[in-house]
């Protein structure tokens, strides 16, 4: 490096320069004015792929690093930047070091003496500028021959794009008549003298290959250039060979005539009788010999124009394609034989596989359908290529018979080109060596016909040498046992297992698998699948006579099982293999093998010898995790108990880790890098573990069994590491951790997680820096105003929030007994850390100090609102933060507040709007049609008025209450009326409920609006009490209740159940279901309180409450409880005798979520948990049937990072009040009392795929969850859906019904 900058002066600098100015030619030439040339050449660097391989460049770059290269380094010292760092945008300081070094001492003295030296070099070329560069224009057109002097020669530069530069150079050339080409042809005859036909030869050069291809004796020439291809004479092969280089790298048309004559040469060498050139595969090939090396120069220069070809093709003719298909094929099937006494003979193939060992040519040429559709058709003429290298597959995989020692040198050639190997380093190959890459050539070739289905059409083959044609399937066999059964120990290390056997075979079958049509097609088979599990079954079932596979190709096949596993399909496959049908549970499939290695794998209790090796196990693991991930796959895999395996196993590394060695200054260098070792390969393997628990959390019931296992703060704290970090869940997933938060987050346990590994905390500290100003760091960039209600910067960690904040369970737990803040001064630097503190800035700002302790004060209590407007979208919570906060009386006086003195109108501004917006939806209940809520825009109208009246008191203004139709003054008679009326307690069997179904199902579809009132309140009352005799559907006992009126009246109801209650009554007299008097007040006051009574008898006692929602009885409102009054029109004891009676039945586990709160019904792990039955069985089905039925809207919400067993739950718990119209929630109720609880799940699929079409836009616009929480269902009607509903069950019901009915275990 200290000697280098003298290579900046002197003839040194003068020659790179001289270069680098021969270099600008091509820009000066394509530019039309000087202007053009100059910005050419100063964006040389960005144009020129070839800028940094010019010796002045690389000599400055030298000379630079060597002279200011320790300044920068110091300078990046100073400023503490890792590489890293830089290359992610500190702009500020990288500004900072290029200023100083730009300054400093070291970069003058490089500058001044660099332009010194280069004003010198300068003036040096321009001195001598005739003697510099004739030089170059006499090597680009020499002339002096005799044959030259005959003819009248124009020379020209030519700088045609080049093919063949990297091998042959280029010249200049010249034009000619008739006669001189003539001339030329007859100076070319094989019979003249060879020094006559040399100097035809050079002649040759000089013109442009077109015009030779279009001149009267192109015939003729072509001839005698073939010809001379197989002369000995050396120079005159290499001239004919140099001009079919030249010919080739022109981009017109003519070059379909060189290259056909390129390929007729080499075909006739394989063609001809006497075959004295062509070695034999067994004596192997020595490219020292000059036949041998025209045969390699000549396949390397076809194979150089195969790949380059595909470019351009597209530009000419079908013709044009057609013809160098055709010479191709001729050649690539001459000299082959399918048969078993295959021609001793190298053939063409073999000559191309060692130039171009993976047929990456062949590659290209399937690339595009262009080229594809014309060469599978010459293929079709040819078929004994095909056939050929099949034969080839099939030969290798069966007898295996190249040593391993072998393999070093093949890769040692193979490795060191790009489009094939260079010969320099290698004079000879073996026979072993030639049949090897004749077999990785033409796996590769096989590999690439198998990705698309003409290509798969040549299977199957048939052989005179076997008995059954080869299929498809049979040479994936194949090609699989050189995996699972290899003949020597894989190799993955480079060079080597670049190109071992099983390595090949695994890239090709690796493709396969990840094109998921041609994996459905063909891998997807249990032929395939058993031939894969092989290796994982000796470990099984093995013997010792058996040999166990490697840890290598234990870790190929879990790799490619990953890859099957990752598409839907092939998932299914695994499941449950290939003609089962979904949600069998088939022992012998796949998953089960691979679940029952893993748990034995995992507790060292493998019938064959010791445990593989960690890294094998945790790859097998990670396919299960695939699986278990998934609500289909979490089915199969619950047997296996694979949640507290993995959990076992971890606290076991744990613990491991605890104990490892930690190098002490006592040990020695070996000691301390052993025990570095080891304790990095414990902590990766606990890290693995960590990570594959982490999963369950991917669907609803997994949450839960994590939950149970004791780790889910380890886990959450490991996905908030990961999450922080942004990284993707898996190398198989294209997502990150939103999804899987959106499940945590939904549940109590979940968000205690998260709040206690301070994901909340961090979480809202970034929101803050988003909305305010979160430290004193300089700002160089103003931030821009904000035209949005929520800022496109804080629309993330608004999102974030919202899915933080949407469960009523996650609320309670944050929220619950929590008083805000309400400090009386805020400092502008004071950060929130929590929700609370968030709902004291942002929301509930009622007084100057708040508001001047926000930098963006309309913004951010917009964002508030909003915050605040998304969570009130659960009634729960809305209940819950009115009773602690009273935020409708703290939004009431703003509103007051905003009203002028002379005026008596409020100021129409946007926290006004939004104000207005907030009060007016949560005084209101009901859907799109009961109720209207304002817009959030100011100008809506075209006059730009605000066209909703605003208020500073309740109740709200009539404008946003609709008029309600009557209902109708005579009663209609429906069939199910008349089959209700007529029936008598006697008749109430199975045989009566089976007709009252039908008859439902059939008025809900033809005349759904006759289904309400009393025909639905005689339907619940008699199907309530046949169920309730239904084994299968009476899962809780009957219990006895016999409280007193007294003891009833004196038991308390929490401030959020009263509220419930005047919001009920509200609801139910906007309806016209019942008077807004005292009497029905206290009517549902006493049934609340009856309800609470009769469920807490049945509420087990937590001694140590971990979760805030332990310590009451009671969290939230009952709202079925409201719904089934409602429903009975404010009749208590009618409502009493139909919840006593439902109370029994599987109905009430997932319905009226209250019954299961602390309930002794549950075993104890999931009381503890938290987690109710209708999120881990109901939502879960809801997952697993949208992800089966209605695959792209389960995709829109992983896109999103939202799950759906979040936002059904909501709706689930409300009874879907605000959601839907009144007479469907009725509808709902009694579809999953009378057609079964299943209902409840197959009723939010339908809805979910009702609303396809806006999910999908709004995952686009990512706003999913905020849509899905705001918006109403609209446009949904129970009877129009019911026949979906009914194909769900006939596919679903016998997985869903019972999981439902099975509360006693998760």
């Amino acid at each position: 490096m200290s000697t280098m900058p003298d290579h900046l002066a002197g003839e040194e600098l003068v020659a790179s320069l001289k270069q680098l100015v021969i270099s600008f030619c091509p820009y000066i030439k394509e530019s039309g004015s000087v202007e053009q040339a100059e910005d050419s050449i100063v964006h040389m660097e960005e144009n020129n792929e070839n800028f940094h391989r010019y010796e002045f460049v690389k000599r400055l770059r030298t000379k630079i690093e060597g002279d200011l290269g320790k300044l920068i380094d110091a300078e990046i010292a100073d400023h503490s930047i890792s590489p890293s760092e830089i290359s992610t945008g500190q702009e500020l300081a990288i500004n900072k070091i290029i200023d100083k070094v730009i300054k400093s001492n070291e970069y003058n003295d490089l500058r001044q003496s660099l332009k010194e030296n280069v004003v010198e070099a300068c003036d040096t070329l321009l001195r001598n500028f005739e003697q510099e560069f004739a030089s170059v224009s006499s090597n680009k057109g020499t002339s002096g021959h005799s044959l030259h002097q005959k003819m009248d020669i124009v020379f020209h530069s030519d700088e045609e794009w080049s093919l063949g530069d990297s091998s042959l150079n280029q010249s200049a050339f010249m034009f000619m008549n008739t006669d001189q080409y003539k001339l030329i042809a007859d100076s070319l005859d094989k019979k003249k003298p060879n020094d006559k036909r040399r100097e035809a030869m050079k002649s040759l050069q000089q013109i442009a290959a077109t015009d030779v291809q279009n001149c009267e004796v192109w015939l003729l020439i072509k001839q005698h250039l073939q010809d001379a291809l197989v002369d000995p004479d050396q120079e005159l092969w290499t001239q004919s060979l140099r001009f079919l280089a030249k010919g080739l790298s022109t981009n017109n048309s003519c070059t379909k005539e060189i290259y056909t004559t390129l390929v007729e040469f080499l075909t006739m060498q394989f063609q001809s009788v006497n075959k004295a050139n062509i070695p034999k595969v067994s004596d192997g090939l020595d490219t020292t010999t000059l036949d041998h090396e025209k045969l390699l120069k000549a396949f390397r220069l076809m194979n150089e124009f195969q790949h380059h070809i595909p470019q351009f093709w597209v530009r000419y003719p079908e013709r044009f394609l057609d013809e160098i298909l055709e010479s191709t094929m001729t050649l690539l099937g001459a000299h082959q034989s399918p048969s078993v006494n295959a021609s001793p003979h190298m053939t063409p193939v073999h000559f191309l596989a060692l130039i171009d060992p993976i047929a990456s040519w062949f590659t290209k040429w399937m690339h595009g359908h262009y080229s594809r559709a014309p060469l599978l058709k010459v293929l079709s003429r040819h078929r004994i290529i095909v056939d050929s290298a099949v034969r080839t597959c099939l030969d290798y995989t069966g007898m295996r018979k190249i040593p391993f020692t072998m393999l070093s040198e093949v890769a040692e050639v193979n490795t060191s080109g790009s489009t094939g190997g260079s010969t320099k380093n290698r004079s000879t190959y073996v026979g072993h060596e030639l049949e090897y890459i004749n077999f990785i050539h033409s796996l590769y070739m096989v590999g690439r016909l198998l990705m698309h289905k003409h290509g798969r059409e040549f299977f199957p083959i048939k052989m005179k040498d076997r008995e059954e044609p080869v299929t498809v399937l049979k040479l994936l066999v194949h090609l699989i046992e050189l995996i699972t059964q290899p003949t020597s120990p894989i190799q993955t290390h480079y060079p080597i297992g670049l190109y071992d056997p099983a390595m090949m075979s695994y890239g090709v079958l690796k493709k396969l698998c990840n094109a998921e049509s041609v994996c459905a097609i063909c891998i997807c088979k249990d032929e395939v699948t058993d031939a894969l599990l092989v290796p994982i079954s000796y470990w099984l079932h093995g013997t010792k006579d058996v040999t166990a596979a490697s840890e290598t190709t234990m870790l190929l096949v879990a790799d490619l099982l990953s890859v099957i596993v990752s598409s839907s399909r092939g998932r299914h496959h695994l499941l449950y293999g290939e003609t089962q049908e979904c949600f069998t549970k088939a022992k012998s499939s796949a998953a089960h093998i691979l679940a029952e290695f893993t748990q034995r794998a995992m507790a060292e209790k493998l019938s064959y010898g010791p445990p593989p090796p960690k890294t094998v196990i945790g790859q097998i693991l990670f396919v299960c995790r695939q699986l278990y991930t998934t609500c289909d796959g979490l089915l199969a895999m619950y047997p296996y108990d694979m949640h507290n395996t993995i959990a076992l196993a971890w606290r076991i590394a744990n613990r491991e880790a605890d104990k490892a060695l930690t190098p002490t200054p006592s040990m020695n260098d070996k000691e301390k890098a052993l025990a570095d070792r080891e304790s990095q390969y414990i902590l990766i393997w606990e890290d693995t573990l960590l990570d594959n628990l982490l999963n369950f959390a991917g669907t609803p019931k997994g949450l839960l069994l994590l939950q149970q296992t004791g780790a889910i703060s380890e886990c959450v704290q490991y996905m908030q590491y990961r999450y922080a970090k942004k990284m993707q869940v898996s190398k198989c997933e294209k997502f990150g951790y939103g999804y899987m938060l959106s499940q945590v987050a939904a549940t109590a346990p979940g968000i205690v997680a998260l709040q206690n590994t301070g994901f909340i905390s961090d979480l809202i500290k970034k929101l803050w820096g988003e909305l305010e100003i979160a430290d004193d760091h300089t700002v160089y960039t103003p931030k821009y105003w904000p035209i949005h209600p929520i800022d496109k910067a804080a629309k993330k960690s608004f999102i974030n929030l919202v899915t933080l904040l949407s469960s009523f369970p996650a609320v309670y737990e944050l929220l619950a007994e929590q008083p805000l803040l309400s400090k009386a001064s805020y400092s502008l630097r004071e950060t929130p850390d929590s929700v609370t503190a968030v709902l004291d800035r942002l929301v509930m700002v009622d007084n100057d100090p708040k508001i001047h302790s926000l930098f963006n004060y309309e913004q951010s209590h917009v964002f508030g609102l909003r915050l605040l407007s998304m969570m009130t979208s659960c009634l729960d919570t809305f209940l819950l933060l009115q009773t602690q906060y009273e935020f409708q009386e703290m939004l009431l006086r703003c509103q007051a507040e905003n009203i002028p003195q002379n005026s008596c109108e409020i100021i129409v501004d946007r926290l006004s709007v939004e104000r207005n917006y907030v009060l007016v939806k949560t005084y209101l209940v009901g859907s799109s049609t009961e109720r209207v809520l304002p817009a959030r825009t100011i100008a809506t109208e075209d006059n730009g008025l605000y066209p909703f009246p605003l208020f500073s008191s309740y109740p709200v203004p009539k404008e946003y209450i609709p008029s309600l139709a009557n209902k109708p003054a005579t009663k209609q008679d429906s069939d199910l009326s008349k089959y209700l009326s007529e029936a008598k307690e006697v008749d109430l069997t199975m045989a009566w409920l089976e007709k009252c179904r039908k008859i439902f199902c059939s008025l809900l579809t033809t005349k759904p609006q006759q289904a309400h009132g009393t025909v639905l309140q005689d339907l619940l009352q008699k199907t309530a009490k046949v169920i309730g005799q239904i084994p299968e559907d009476a899962i809780f006992p009957v219990t006895e209740y016999t409280a007193s009126n007294k003891a009833i009246k004196k038991f308390r109801l929490s401030a959020v159940q009263e509220l419930g209650i005047k919001l009920t009554i509200r609801y139910g007299s906007h309806l016209k279901l019942i008077p807004d008097t005292k009497d029905t007040v206290d009517k549902l006051t006493s049934l609340v309180k009856q309800c609470s009574h009769f469920l807490q008898q049945q509420q087990r006692a937590i001694d140590v409450p971990t979760l805030r929602c332990h310590g009451s009885s009671s969290i939230g409102y009952d709202w079925f409880v409201a719904t089934v009054f409602l429903l009975m029109n404010g009749n208590k004891e009618k409502a009493w005798n139909l919840l006593r009676d439902i109370s029994v039945t599987s109905v009430s586990a997932h319905l009226w979520l209250s019954r299961l709160h602390a309930s002794v019904h549950l075993p104890a792990s999931v009381t503890l948990s938290g987690i109710l039955p209708v999120f881990s069985s109901a939502c879960h089905n809801i997952e697993l049937i949208l992800q089966s039925d209605v695959s792209h809207v389960y995709s829109a919400f992983k896109m999103s990072g939202c799950s759906p067993a979040q936002i059904c739950q909501h709706w689930i718990r409300q009874c879907f009040w605000n959601y839907l119209d009144w007479l469907d929630i009725c509808q709902y109720v009694c579809v999953c009392l009378c057609l079964g609880v299943d209902y409840q799940v197959y009723t939010c699929v339908a809805i979910l795929r009702h609303l396809h079409r806006e999910i999908m836009h709004h995952m686009q616009h990512k706003n999913l969850i905020v849509y899905l929480k705001e918006e109403p269902i609209r446009g949904f009607r129970i009877g129009e859906h019911l026949e979906y509903m009914q194909q769900l069950e006939c596919k679903f019901r016998k997985t869903v019904l019972p999981d439902l009915q099975n509360i006693s275990q998760p």
